[in-house]
């Protein structure tokens, strides 16, 4: 795991301390240059669902959404998907 990929996977599991116990998405945002420009926690919803509107929050540019899936508060051992944002 890179550098990068490290501080984004901290910056993940600081969004989950301190939150209320039940399943939540943890995620950070990642500019071009690898700096977190966004994060923060989605609440899953009754249906399993969740949302996370980003266009009035990012610039136009290129970005990589980072988030993980925790269940209970638990954290461990999480898989942490990327995903590429292209605002332009």
């Amino acid at each position: 795991m890179s550098a990068r990929h490290r501080a984004a996977a901290a910056a993940i599991l600081a969004c989950g301390r301190g939150q209320a116990r039940g399943p939540g998405i943890s995620h950070v945002v990642r500019n071009a240059e690898g700096r977190i420009v966004l994060a923060g926690q989605i609440p899953v919803g009754s249906d399993g669902s969740f949302q996370l509107d980003l266009r009035s929050k990012l610039p136009e540019g290129r970005f990589t959404l980072a988030a993980q899936i925790i269940v209970n508060g638990n954290a461990m051992n999480a898989e942490i998907r990327n995903f590429p944002i292209d605002t332009r």
